[in-house]
């Protein structure tokens, strides 16, 4: 059955107040359609808003899961841009990976009670953490079994490929760990356009029928939709979150499972057995 797993990148490290208010925003939707989803939390950012994180977890069906403590990259990334320049984002030594994968499974155990099942990765990479078992046994070994690191094409770009969808990294030798790809248009070019060149939007709601069209297309197909959103991007360009509430009922209404990310690793091993 094709499904719908929503996640989002809580990870506002300025001192403002947008995670609080993305929180609530973010509560009052989820509690509303009873939408599950995963709040991939920044230690730094859960430690400067634990209150506000605690009330949303009791408000909505979130689960709680890691994006590092300080967001420093896995990998890095050489992105190469139209005009054919490459920029280099630099990824963190394993020393300082270790570090970063401890401190915010410390935090989210400490504040929140949380013994950490979901990861996602800073940025996202081509092919993931596929060419890194160095990466996913740190991982393993701090108890992470579902993760969203494929989120860019070879080029370290936006979008990756429709048939890109969830495997499990058996061939590594880690046959209980599932990437879970993100395959559709999401929100980081938000301050740019709505959507991504040459085709722009003027609105979320256009950008949300857009994103309609692709969720049937995933439908069809029996695939995986990756609901990414981040709570700067949300706050800033749709406030009201008519994208991620047009998403969800549109989901419901073609028939598509809305899920967090543990819960579809829960069915996909499922059905391993």
């Amino acid at each position: 059955m094709s499904t719908m797993v929503i996640g989002y990148d809580v990870e506002d490290r300025t001192g403002s107040d947008i995670t609080r208010r993305f929180l609530s925003k973010a509560s009052e939707l989820h509690a509303e359609l009873q939408a599950p989803a995963t709040l991939f939390l920044v230690g730094i950012t859960a430690e400067n808003n634990v209150e506000a994180i605690q009330r949303a977890k009791e408000e909505a069906p979130f689960e709680l899961g890691s994006h590092n403590y300080s967001h420093i990259l896995l990998k890095t990334l050489c992105q190469v841009k139209g005009d054919g320049i490459v920029e280099i984002a630099q990824g963190g030594s394993l020393g300082q990976l270790v570090a970063e994968v401890d401190k915010a499974n410390t935090v989210l155990e400490r504040e929140f009670g949380v013994k950490c099942r979901a990861f996602c990765s800073p940025w996202g990479y081509y092919r993931g953490i596929s060419d890194r078992p160095d990466l996913l046994h740190l991982l393993h070994v701090a108890g992470i079994r579902v993760m969203r690191t494929w989120m860019r094409n070879a080029q370290d770009w936006i979008p990756v490929d429709y048939d890109v969808q969830p495997f499990f990294y058996e061939p590594q030798g880690f046959p209980d760990m599932l990437e879970v790809p993100v395959t559709v248009r999401h929100d980081c070019n938000w301050p740019v356009h709505y959507g991504f060149e040459p085709q722009e939007y003027a609105n979320p709601q256009e950008f949300l029928d857009y994103l309609r069209s692709e969720l049937d297309y995933l439908h069809e197909r029996d695939w995986l939709y990756n609901a990414a959103q981040h709570d700067t991007t949300t706050i800033e360009y749709d406030p009201d979150m008519v994208i991620m509430r047009g998403l969800i009922e549109h989901a419901r209404r073609i028939g598509m499972e809305v899920m967090n990310f543990t819960q579809y690793y829960d069915k996909m091993r499922a059905s391993k057995q």
